[in-house]
């Protein structure tokens, strides 16, 4: 559990690929700022969704022969696979197995402390890997830890012959541990219980990639309920496309909760209302967003809600939390030209003493809620209502796309938020060269 933090330090540089992401390159140094990106482009049409994941697949059981494996080197990093007939010999080019895998390094500032379970982003084409040998939906792909041994459990939300998305569990990163090992063709095949709630931990309340199916990829199964959106192609795989009628629900949860973070990605049109609702969250069903519903100014409602202010002198992401009176405790802001036609990841966060942070394309805006009246932020209460795209009331709609929604029990340290956007945007590994497993190279 994290409580108040200070604005880190944080030094990044990092490059986009040009067919999806067009970013700046640029090292940042210095209180308040950070990673700042803006993505845009179109993402190439990908085939049909499926949703897979690997889990705890013993790296040390298979057929030695299969592999063509020197005995000698076994032990030394790679996994052996003696003695388990259960490979995949349907992914191959020739008369024998074939299997490679490459390196994916994470691209971390050197500034940057170590922490724990992070899901990474993994986004394949085909300069990143040979669809032919890791199957038609994905089933002969494998990721395993810097030691090269211990399986990592991952979800493949999106899988074509073309490209694919896939979210891989790493339980640690330090200087240490900066790489895991992506595994492809004649593999170990799994048990069957695969389940894509295994690479979310427990501090995921919801995670929906608001794809086709709107599911919780958590073990929570919260899924969403669409009211009128439409699938469309986002930041990551697909998304949903708001047109000022239409709006996203989300299940309610019924507990305060004292601390927390929400995160997603956002692409507005600059058409409709000048205050637009993103994220919404209340204990009343007819709440407007502004402290103005019957309830709010009798303190027995509580709004929390991330909104964006298009107006032409304006232009900004508000993040307002709910108070112990009279609506909203106050706001966090951060200015930019938010409506360019490219995609801006939100991550918002609050802590039980009243901290609140607002980062906007990974640049912090570490300023604590503040009231003129002293109003004291509270807890989020979220039991009657979470919504996407507009308030309870039918106002403040929003017009554009969102992608990628996460709500967590707790705060995250500002390392972490900064990798997570990294990852996001594709920004956080480096894939290394292929390798064939029968004589790979030592790792440096």
């Amino acid at each position: 559990m994290y409580r108040q933090w200070p604005v880190v330090l944080l030094a990044v540089a990092c490059q986009f690929d040009s067919a999806g992401l067009g970013v700046d390159e640029e090292a940042v140094t210095g209180t308040g700022e950070a990673l700042a990106a803006t993505t845009g482009g179109e993402i190439e049409p990908a085939g049909p969704i499926v949703t897979s994941v690997g889990m705890d697949e013993d790296p040390t059981s298979g057929s030695e022969e299969s592999l063509n494996v020197d005995p000698s080197t076994e032990g030394e990093g790679t996994p052996s696979t003696s003695g388990d007939p259960a490979i995949s010999s349907e992914s191959t080019t020739g008369d024998e197995p074939v299997t490679r895998r490459r390196r994916l390094t994470f691209t971390l500032p050197s500034t940057t402390s170590a922490f724990d379970e992070l899901p990474v982003r993994v986004r394949l084409d085909a300069s990143r890997i040979d669809f032919d040998l890791a199957g038609q939906e994905g089933e002969f792909l494998r990721f395993y830890a810097s030691d090269d041994l211990t399986p990592l459990r991952y979800e493949i939300e999106r899988w074509s012959d073309v490209d694919a998305e896939v979210w891989v569990r790493v339980p640690h990163i330090d200087a240490e541990t900066d790489h895991i090992w992506m595994y492809y063709g004649a593999v170990a095949l799994d048990d069957g219980s695969n389940l894509p709630s295994s690479v979310w931990s427990e501090a995921f309340v919801g995670v929906w990639h608001l794809d086709a199916s709107l599911m919780d990829s958590t073990a929570a199964g919260g899924h969403a309920v669409d009211a009128g959106t439409q699938s469309t192609l986002a930041q990551i795989g697909d998304g949903r496309a708001f047109d000022g009628d239409t709006h996203v629900d989300l299940p309610s949860v019924e507990l305060d909760l004292e601390e927390g973070a929400v995160s997603f990605w956002f692409r507005s049109r600059g058409d409709g209302e000048e205050i637009q609702h993103l994220f919404y969250v209340a204990n009343i069903e007819d709440g407007d967003g502004f402290g103005e519903a019957p309830g709010i100014l009798f303190d027995t409602g509580s709004e929390m809600h991330i909104n964006l202010d298009i107006d032409e002198d304006i232009k900004r992401v508000d993040l307002w939390m709910p108070s112990d009176r009279n609506g909203a405790g106050g706001t966090v802001t951060q200015t930019g030209e938010w409506i360019d036609d490219r995609w801006h990841h939100v991550h918002a966060s609050w802590d039980e003493s009243g901290v609140t942070f607002l980062w906007v394309d990974g640049e912090p805006v570490a300023v604590p809620i503040e009231d003129p009246d002293g109003r004291q932020t509270t807890a989020v209460d979220a039991s009657a209502l979470v919504r996407l795209g507009r308030p309870g009331n039918n106002e403040r709609r929003f017009v554009g796309e969102l992608d990628e929604v996460r709500w967590l029990t707790s705060p995250q340290p500002p390392p972490w938020v900064v990798a997570d956007f990294q990852s996001q945007a594709d920004a956080l590994l480096t894939y290394g060269p292929e390798e064939d497993v029968a004589n790979p190279p030592a790792p440096n």
